[in-house]
C-alpha cells in the first residue's frame, strides 16, 4: 500500500496568475497561490514484498525509486494494475483576501479514475473484519480487567471493614 507522486509545486503569483515574488508585508492585497500536483496515485498491492523504507543505503533507495517511473509514463510500472486511485494531475488556484477573510479556490483535475480489483476488495474487507475482531477482543479484555479490578477493590474494602469491626 502506498502512494506515488511525481512532483508537487506551490507557487506564489500575482493577480494574473504569473509566478512572481510578492512582498507579504503588504497586507492590503490578496495572496495568490498555485498548487500543482503531477501523477499522484494511491495503490494497494496485497502481496507486495518491496519496501523502499527498508533499504539501508542511499544508492539502493535511488536505484529503487528510479525503477518506479518509466520515462514519459504517468504510472509506476510495478503497480500499473494495483492502483485504487489512478495517477492524476491537478492544478489549484487559491486566492486569499486577508482583509475580508474570504478565499476562492479553483480546482482543475485532468482525469480522475478510481478502480478496484476483486483481490484488493477481498483484502480490504478482510482487514476491516480483522480490525473489528481485534476491537471486540480488546473490549472483552477491558471488561474482564474492570471486573477483576472491581472484585479486588471490594475485597480490600471488606478487609478494612472487618479490621475496623474487630477493634
Amino acid at each position: 500500500m502506498g502512494f506515488t507522486l511525481q512532483s508537487l509545486q506551490i507557487l506564489t503569483t500575482n493577480e494574473n496568475w504569473d509566478v512572481e515574488y510578492i512582498d507579504r508585508r503588504a497586507e492590503d492585497k490578496p495572496l495568490y497561490k498555485i498548487l500543482k500536483i503531477e501523477n499522484f496515485g494511491f495503490y494497494y498491492k496485497p502481496n507486495d514484498d518491496v519496501f523502499i523504507s527498508e533499504t539501508t543505503t542511499d544508492f539502493e533507495k535511488t536505484r529503487l525509486l528510479g525503477k518506479l517511473f518509466d520515462i514519459g509514463s504517468t504510472h509506476v510500472h510495478t503497480y500499473v494494475d494495483d492502483y485504487l486511485l489512478e495517477p492524476m494531475s491537478m492544478k489549484t488556484k487559491l486566492k486569499i483576501d486577508n482583509k475580508s477573510q474570504h478565499s476562492e479556490v479553483n480546482l482543475a483535475i485532468k482525469e480522475l479514475a478510481v478502480c478496484m480489483q476483486q483481490t484488493q476488495l477481498a483484502n480490504i474487507i478482510r482487514l476491516i473484519e480483522l480490525d473489528h475482531e481485534y476491537n471486540a477482543q480488546l473490549e472483552e479484555h477491558q471488561m474482564k480487567s474492570k471486573r477483576h479490578f472491581r472484585k479486588a477493590l471490594e475485597m480490600r474494602i471488606k478487609r478494612k471493614e472487618n479490621a475496623k469491626s474487630m477493634f
